[in-house]
C-alpha cells in the first residue's frame, strides 16, 4: 500500500479496474490479463482458455465482448495456441473480427460462432470434431447473417449434422449479406446424415447459400480436401453444396477423395453440388478438381465429364487435374494462377502450396504444403527390412508419418515388408514386443535403396505372458484404501532398473494410465518385478478388470490383466448356540451385529432334516419341537445372513448332538 502522502511513480504497474452498470447496480472488476482496447487497430488479445471464456463463455456480458449476452462486437486477436478440447461456450454472433494471428484453436466440438457478421482471418482450427444437433454446422460459424470475410484460415477434422440444415467446412449456410472467402484450406470429412430431401446439404467450404436478394458468395484461392457426403439433400459439392443461388468461384481447387449422395445424380458434383433446376449456378473460372475424385450416387460411380446421355455443367465440376500435376509449382503458380500472390503462398516442388503470414516481422506457417493427404501423394511401392543382426524380425510394425498422413506396414516371416510411399521425409516408428522401439527420421528417394532397411536391438527386459494382478478389497474399505501387486519380469541387463523407466497404458500405444502407481522395481538374482499399487476407487468397468500394456523405456514388453476383487465382509458366526433350557426342542442363539437374518437347519443322526428355516434379523430362536417326533440324535446349525451388498453370510455355528426320545 502506498501512503496518501506519497506520489505514485509513473512507471508503477496498477491493475486496470472496470466499471459495469447493470440492473443490480454498479460492479467493479479487474481485467483478466487481456490486453488491448477491442478496436480493429488494438484488438483484445487472448492467450488461454480462461480468457477465451471471458469473451465467449455462457452468461458473460462484459467489455471484452461489447457487453453482449449473445454476441461479440469487439475485435479479438489470439496471442497463443489454445486447446479447447472438451469445452463448450455461448453460441454468439461475431459482428467485429477474430484475428487468429497464425495461432491454433484445437479440439473444438462446436462452431466458433452461431452467426458470422464480421471477419475471421489468420486462424488454424485443428482436430475439429463437430456433430450437429439439427442445426447448420461450420467450423467458423453455423450461418452468415451480414457482410463477412474469411481469409487465410486452415481447418482440419470432421463435421457432421442431421436435420433440415447444411454442413460446410467453414460455414453451414450463407443466409444474408455477402461472404468473401479467400486463401483458405479445409481438410475435413463433412457429412449430412439427414433424410430431408431439400435443405440437408453439404459442401467442402460452404454447405448452402439461401436464396435471398443480395445474398452473395465469393470464393477465391481456396482448397478443399477430405470427403463430402449427403444422405438425401439437394446438394453435395466439393466447394459448395448448393442449392439454387449463383455463386462466384475463382482459382480454387476441390481435391476431395470422394463426393457422394444417396439422393440423385443431379445433387452431386465436384465443385457445386446442385443441378436440379438445370441451371448453371457458378460463375468464375480456373477452378479445378482432382481427377481421381470419386463422385457417387448411392453405389454408382458417376463420370459426368464423359456422360453421353446428359450434358452436365463444366463449371459445376471444374477442370480435371491429375495427381502428378497437383504437386508441381507450375500448376499452382501458372495453371491455376496463384503465382502473383506471394504474400500469402509459398510454392515448392512435390508438395501443395504453403499458406503463410507475417507475425511480428516473422513468417508463420498456417498450412504446410508438405501436409499432403495420403490419397493425393504420388506413391511407389517401396521394400525394406527389419533385422536383429543378420536375422529378420517377423511381425514388426513400422509406422511412417508425414504431416497428418500415416501409413503402416508389418514385416513377414523373413523380416521384409513392402509399402506404397511417396518420396520425402518421414518420421518412422518401429515396434515389436521384445525389442527396443526404434524412432528415426528417413528421407525416401529413388536414389537411396537402403533407406528402408532397419535394425532393432533385443530388449533386456521381458515378462511372462498371461499375468494377472489382483487387488483384493472388502466392501467396507474406504475408496482410498490401496492394494499392492507385482508384475514379474526377466532382466538380462547389468544396470539397475528404475521405476521411471516403466509405464503402464490402457492402450498398446496409449498415454500413461494414471489409475495405477508404480512404487518401485525389485531386481535381485532370484526375482525381478514391478511393484504397483491402486486404490479401491479405481473404476475398471462392469467386469472389474482391464488389460494394461507394459512399456520399458518406451518399448512394449507385454501386457497384464489388472483385476479388482471386492469381497463382502463376512459376518461373525452366532454365539451362545444351544437348546433352550425351558422349551426342549427350541434352538436359541445370540444376535449378530449387521445380520439381515438367520438360517437354521435341523439335523438327525448326522443328516439334514427338512430345509433350512429363514428368519428375520430380530429372531434369535426357533422351536423344532414339532419336527422332533422320533427318537434319535439331533443337533442344529445356524448362520447369520448378510445383505449381499456389504455383508456376506457367516460360517455355520453348531452344537454337540443330543439324544431325544420319541414323544409319547
Amino acid at each position: 500500500m502506498i501512503p496518501e502522502s506519497e506520489e505514485i511513480p509513473e512507471d508503477t504497474a496498477l491493475p486496470e479496474i472496470h466499471v459495469q452498470v447493470g440492473d443490480a447496480g454498479i460492479a467493479l472488476y479487474a481485467d483478466e490479463g487481456i490486453t488491448g482496447k477491442g478496436t480493429k487497430e488494438y484488438p483484445y488479445v487472448i492467450c488461454n482458455v480462461k480468457q477465451w471464456f471471458t469473451v465467449m463463455g455462457e452468461n458473460q456480458k462484459n467489455q471484452y465482448n461489447g457487453n453482449q449476452s449473445s454476441g461479440v462486437s469487439k475485435y479479438i486477436r489470439l496471442g497463443a495456441d489454445i486447446d479447447l478440447s472438451g469445452e463448450s461456450w455461448e453460441s454468439r454472433t461475431l459482428t467485429a473480427g477474430l484475428d487468429g494471428n497464425g495461432y491454433e484453436l484445437s479440439g473444438i466440438s462446436q462452431p466458433l460462432f452461431n452467426v458470422l457478421a464480421g471477419t475471421v482471418k489468420n486462424l488454424i482450427l485443428s482436430n475439429v470434431t463437430i456433430t450437429g444437433d439439427g442445426k447448420h454446422v461450420g467450423a467458423i460459424a453455423r450461418t452468415v447473417g451480414a457482410d463477412s470475410q474469411i481469409e487465410n484460415c486452415y481447418i482440419s477434422g470432421s463435421l457432421a449434422t442431421t436435420g433440415n440444415c447444411a454442413a460446410g467446412g467453414l460455414i453451414g449456410q450463407v443466409q444474408s449479406g455477402t461472404l468473401e472467402i479467400q486463401n483458405c484450406i479445409v481438410n475435413a470429412e463433412i457429412e449430412n446424415k439427414d433424410n430431408n430431401n431439400r435443405e440437408s446439404l453439404a459442401g467442402g467450404l460452404v454447405g448452402s447459400v439461401k436464396v435471398k436478394n443480395g445474398t452473395q458468395l465469393n470464393i477465391m484461392n481456396c482448397i478443399a480436401m477430405g470427403s463430402v457426403s449427403t444422405n438425401s439433400g439437394r446438394g453435395a459439392g466439393g466447394l459448395v453444396g448448393g442449392q439454387g443461388k449463383t455463386v462466384t468461384i475463382n482459382k480454387s481447387a476441390a481435391l476431395q477423395e470422394e463426393i457422394s449422395t444417396n439422393s440423385s445424380q443431379y445433387y452431386v458434383d465436384r465443385i457445386f453440388g446442385y443441378f436440379g433446376d438445370y441451371q448453371v449456378h457458378v460463375v468464375g473460372g480456373r477452378n479445378f478438381a482432382y481427377q481421381g475424385m470419386r463422385v457417387k450416387c448411392g453405389e454408382t460411380l458417376l463420370d459426368k465429364e464423359n456422360d453421353k446421355d446428359r450434358k452436365w455443367p463444366e463449371l459445376h465440376r471444374g477442370e480435371s487435374v491429375f495427381k502428378p500435376d497437383l504437386l508441381t509449382t507450375n500448376f499452382w503458380k501458372n495453371t491455376i494462377g496463384w503465382g502473383s500472390d506471394a504474400e500469402n503462398w509459398e510454392f515448392a516442388a512435390n508438395q501443395l502450396p504453403t499458406l503463410k503470414m507475417q507475425r511480428d516481422n516473422k513468417e508463420v506457417i498456417i498450412f504446410s504444403g508438405a501436409d499432403i493427404p495420403e490419397y493425393l501423394e504420388a506413391t511407389e511401392t517401396k521394400t525394406g527390412s527389419v533385422k536383429s543382426g543378420e536375422t529378420g524380425i517377423a511381425g514388426a510394425e513400422i509406422t511412417f508419418k508425414k504431416g497428418s498422413s500415416e501409413k503402416k506396414a508389418t514385416t513377414g516371416s523373413d523380416g521384409t515388408f513392402s509399402i506404397d510411399l511417396a518420396n520425402g521425409d518421414y518420421d518412422v516408428t518401429i515396434k515389436k514386443t521384445g525389442y527396443i522401439t526404434v524412432r528415426t527420421t528417413v528421407t525416401i528417394s529413388d536414389a537411396d535403396l537402403e533407406a528402408l532397411n532397419f535394425t532393432m536391438e533385443t530388449n533386456p527386459v521381458s515378462m511372462l505372458s498371461g499375468q494377472t494382478v489382483t487387488g483384493t478389497f472388502q466392501t467396507t474399505d474406504a475408496d482410498t484404501v490401496t492394494a499392492d501387486g507385482k508384475i514379474a519380469l526377466t532382466y538380462t541387463g547389468n544396470e539397475d532398473l528404475q521405476a521411471g523407466d516403466f509405464k503402464l497404458s490402457s492402450e498398446e500405444d496409449g498415454t500413461e494410465y494414471d489409475g495405477v502407481t508404480i512404487l518401485g522395481v525389485d531386481n535381485t538374482e532370484n526375482e525381478s518385478g514391478i511393484k504397483i499399487q491402486f486404490a479401491k476407487s479405481l473404476n475398471l468397468g462392469n467386469t472389474n478388470k482391464i488389460t494394461l500394456y507394459v512399456h520399458y523405456k518406451g518399448s512394449s514388453i507385454g501386457s497384464i490383466v489388472l483385476k479388482k476383487k471386492v469381497n463382502l465382509v463376512q459376518l461373525a458366526a452366532p454365539a451362545d448356540v444351544k437348546w433352550d433350557e425351558t422349551v426342549k426342542g427350541k434352538a436359541v442363539w445370540s444376535s449378530v451385529a449387521y445380520a439381515s437374518g438367520y438360517k437354521v437347519q435341523l439335523y438327525k443322526d448326522g443328516s439334514a432334516l427338512g430345509v433350512p428355516v429363514t428368519l428375520g434379523a430380530g429372531e434369535t430362536g426357533y422351536d423344532f419341537t414339532a419336527q422332533i417326533a422320533e427318537s434319535g440324535i439331533y443337533t442344529f446349525g445356524v448362520r447369520a445372513t448378510g445383505d449381499g451388498s456389504t455383508y456376506g453370510d457367516s460360517e455355520e455355528a453348531t452344537i454337540e448332538p443330543m439324544y431325544f426320545p420319541s414323544r409319547p
